[in-house]
Formats: structure tokens, C-alpha cells, sequence
């Protein structure tokens, strides 16, 4: 499967996971509370402050769709999921579930006899302690 066909069935995954629970019109719901997941680097509240969602804010669809667009060109996710968790007389708890990309560790070269360790690093661009993305490891192939 191509990346471009990738995109396009992670979008629509996107789309259908949040259209389930939110309002389909402009109506607005009130988030009564916030909780993240799946977050290992970045801190809750930091993933809370750049999707600009806070308890007592009003929100519908469009204002979700920003906040997952707010936290994919971070460029530190591989995926973007929120969720209503629960309703409440006082409007909504939303779930925020992230997935942080990697973090190269090291670079090995193994088998290579013809051409030095240095070079091949400089051909790649990757570097120790970057963000490993999949553009980033298509491009190093």
C-alpha cells in the first residue's frame, strides 16, 4: 500500500473515530474535563495547551479537527485520537490518545566494507537523538 493511499485511510479513520461522538451540526459541548494517553515524552499538559482544548471550553467537530491538525504538525506523533470518555451532566470528559514517535537511538552500518561509516552518515541524514519519522527513514533508504 502506497504512503499517499496510507494517509488517505488514516484520515478517514480519523474522521470516523471523531464523528461518532460529537455533534454532526454547529451545536456546541462544554468539556468538563481532559485527560491524555499514551504520552512518554511530551506532558499532558503541554499536549492539552497545543491542542488549545481546556475545561470550560465550548467545542464542536471543527474545533476537534484543529486540535488533532495543532498536534500532527508538532511532528511528533504518529497518531492523533480523541474521544468523548464520558458525558456528564456538566458536559464531556475527552480522552487524548497519543502515539509519540521514536527516537533514533544509534547508527549502525553492518556488512559495508567498501564505503566508511562517515560517509554513509552523511548520505543518510539521520542523526542520534532525532525524531524518526517514516519520511524521514524513506528518504535515508
Amino acid at each position: 500500500m502506497s504512503r499517499f493511499n496510507l494517509n488517505k485511510l488514516f484520515l478517514f479513520s480519523f474522521i470516523f473515530n471523531i464523528s461518532i461522538g460529537f455533534p454532526q451540526s454547529s451545536e456546541k459541548i462544554l468539556i468538563s474535563g481532559i485527560s491524555v494517553e499514551g504520552n512518554v515524552r511530551i506532558s499532558e499538559e503541554d499536549i492539552i495547551r497545543n491542542a488549545r482544548l481546556w475545561q470550560g471550553k465550548e467545542i464542536d467537530l471543527e474545533d476537534i479537527q484543529k486540535s488533532v491538525k495543532n498536534l500532527w504538525n508538532l511532528g511528533r506523533f504518529g497518531n492523533i485520537q480523541i474521544y468523548i470518555e464520558e458525558e456528564t451532566p456538566d458536559g464531556v470528559i475527552l480522552l487524548i490518545q497519543v502515539e509519540e514517535l521514536p527516537i533514533l537511538d544509534k547508527i549502525e552500518f553492518k556488512g559495508n566494507k567498501k564505503i566508511s561509516d562517515n560517509t554513509l552518515k552523511e548520505k543518510i541524514k539521520l542523526q542520534s537523538g532525532q525524531i524518526l519519522t517514516e519520511n524521514a527513514i524513506f528518504k535515508a533508504m
